[in-house]
């Protein structure tokens, strides 16, 4: 099989269980808690991970002597996200956090315009625009069809939204930042 043929393959397998993660939490959380599942999902990747890395690469678990903060940080903002996202399939739907966790790529482009100074392009502002307006109207229509009520809608939306957020500007400082400060091109 070639790299190709590979690569579509992990990113088909990739889409179709990214697209039925909320679901399957959503009949998940009518049994077990959502710490429950978070602390699952966390214990069974360390134990893959680590069976894997004990045969294949065992020279990683000297990192295990003195783990770098960084790496710290960015577990508990992963801890964080999976809390938020499972919180927020809880409070609302699987289809409504399907949607509303594509706000992160743009809190990702206002982390980068407010606190690395970054500049839009007129095409990427008009993105922007629209994609802020398609969730406003996203919003406003899901709030005509509500079961219900809104101010639970309202937090599992706020859980939705928040949770990337750390991770993602961890990884976004991480790949920005140079020795000297923050680099000065556009965002892509």
């Amino acid at each position: 099989m070639s790299d190709h043929s590979k690569g579509l393959m992990m990113i088909s397998i990739t889409a179709v269980l990214w697209g039925v993660l909320a679901i399957v939490l959503k009949y998940a959380l009518q049994r077990f808690s959502g710490n429950t599942i978070i602390w699952f999902r966390f214990t069974f990747s360390f134990v893959f991970l680590a069976g894997y890395y004990i045969i294949h690469r065992p020279q990683f678990f000297e990192i295990l002597i003195k783990p770098p903060i960084l790496g710290i940080f960015a577990g508990l903002a992963m801890a964080g996200n999976y809390l938020g996202f499972t919180t927020g399939v809880a409070l609302t739907s699987p289809s409504n956090a399907q949607i509303l966790i594509q706000i992160s790529p743009l809190l990702v482009a206002v982390v980068g315009v407010v606190y690395f100074k970054e500049r839009l392009t007129l095409l990427q502002k008009s993105g922007f625009g629209i994609a802020a307006a398609g969730f406003l109207l996203f919003y406003w229509d899901q709030l005509h069809h509500l079961v219900i009520s809104t101010q639970q809608y309202s937090r599992g939306n706020i859980w939705i939204i928040l949770q990337p957020s750390p991770g993602h500007f961890l990884q976004y400082a991480r790949n920005s930042w140079s020795e000297s400060g923050p680099r000065s091109r556009p965002i892509c």
